[in-house]
């Protein structure tokens, strides 16, 4: 803090742990104007930071079951030394390689490299 004549200026240091939300949304700093992110901006944003890990991340191109190999998840299983106790989905999403919105599974990437036929069709 410092006084120059009448004012008195008070520096504020940039915060660490970004982003900052306020009740109407996500906003970023560009020089002396604040823009309020938009949902894709938000993601973009979080994936920059580090907040959301690569593994983490839903691959919209895999289908399941059509794109998951039973024989990989067996292998697994045995390797783990898992018993498989309850369905397949269950285990999946203990495992959390997976999770289930509106009824449906998605893998994320970790799930996909681990129990896709084809990884490398969807992660390059």
């Amino acid at each position: 803090m410092e006084r120059v004549g009448n004012v008195l200026v008070i520096n504020v240091k940039e915060g660490t742990d970004k982003p900052y939300e306020c009740s109407s949304g996500f906003y970023k700093r560009i020089g002396p104007v604040s823009q309020k992110l938009k949902r894709d901006e938000i993601i973009e944003f979080f994936k920059s930071e580090g907040k959301i890990r690569f593994d983490e991340l839903i691959n919209e191109k895999f289908e399941y079951p059509k794109d998951f190999d039973k024989n990989r998840f067996r292998k697994f299983l045995e390797l783990a030394g898992l018993s498989r106790f309850g369905s397949v989905e269950k285990i999946l999403l203990s495992l959390n390689v997976a999770e289930k919105q509106e009824g449906k599974i998605y893998f994320n990437n970790a799930g996909v490299l681990f129990f896709a036929k084809e990884p490398q069709r969807f992660i390059p």
